[in-house]
């Protein structure tokens, strides 16, 4: 499948998961900032790190996050950091909808 197909699904997969722990877990950032890492940690040995050579990647995340992968999550992350670049994230964002469209 490649390098960069891999990478891309990995990023997706992260932005996934991190979405789900900022949804449980809304003070994760302060925390981090402290250098806290306790609550990632733990959400991750509970919801992937336990089961990871038991369920397929698909089911771990599915499990983890309450759905499939959905590329929504990652459109979020990428708007999110590159929000100055207004035109690539409006280009990012046209071809995701005409990708889903198909």
């Amino acid at each position: 499948i490649g390098y960069f197909p891999s990478y891309t699904l990995g990023a997706m997969i992260a932005a996934q998961q991190w979405a789900t722990i900022i949804k449980t877990h809304p003070n994760v950032n302060s925390e981090i900032a402290n250098g806290n890492f306790e609550t990632v940690n733990t959400w991750r040995r509970d919801n992937i790190w336990s089961i990871a050579s038991t369920k397929s990647t698909p089911e771990i995340l599915k499990s983890a996050t309450g759905e499939p992968l959905n590329a929504a999550h990652f459109i979020q992350h990428l708007e999110t950091r590159y929000r100055s670049h207004r035109g690539l994230v409006v280009k990012m964002r046209s071809r995701a909808m005409r990708t889903r469209n198909v």
